[in-house]
């Protein structure tokens, strides 16, 4: 395995380590509860929502848009996400890394320069990766501070 794609899973894998560590600290009845309801710009999402978005976009961009791979996605219902246990939430992350192990180990230096385009944006399959790797350290971001909005306006 290339060096690089080495450090490119490892980055990934502390986010989602990160991810899966704050989701455990959120209590079930926490999990569906969003600091600003409503919708627009100034809506915010659940911890499940975000969690089962990071999911679908991270199988997205490394199944679809890098591997090639037709898979099936709801990107507008990830964010409608409720009622979902935490170990499912737990199991959805963790499929990322087999799933990432799989389909990013075995690139080539040539492979990394292949051209690619996805919803938000085209590049090389190397600018797909880091924009996989930023797009988790956004979502882990707005996941911290749900959390620190979760424990205030819980009283804890």
């Amino acid at each position: 395995m290339l060096n690089e794609v080495e450090n490119y899973l490892s980055v990934l894998e502390h986010l989602r380590g990160q991810v899966r560590d704050l989701l455990a600290k959120f209590p079930p009845e926490a999990l569906d509860w969003r600091p600003i309801e409503g919708a627009g710009d100034l809506a915010t999402n659940s911890p499940a929502a975000l969690a089962t978005h990071l999911a679908g976009s991270e199988n997205f961009l490394v199944t679809h848009v890098i591997g090639g791979r037709t898979i099936q996605r709801d990107r507008e219902g990830e964010f409608k996400t409720k009622e979902v246990e935490m170990a499912e939430l737990q199991r959805r992350l963790a499929a990322g890394t087999q799933m990432a192990e799989a389909i990013l180990s075995p690139l080539t230096p040539g492979q990394l320069e292949e051209p690619r385009k996805w919803l938000s944006g085209s590049g090389t399959v190397r600018r797909c990766i880091l924009h996989a790797i930023a797009h988790y350290a956004t979502h882990l971001g707005h996941l911290q501070l749900t959390y620190q909005l979760w424990r205030d306006q819980a009283g804890k």
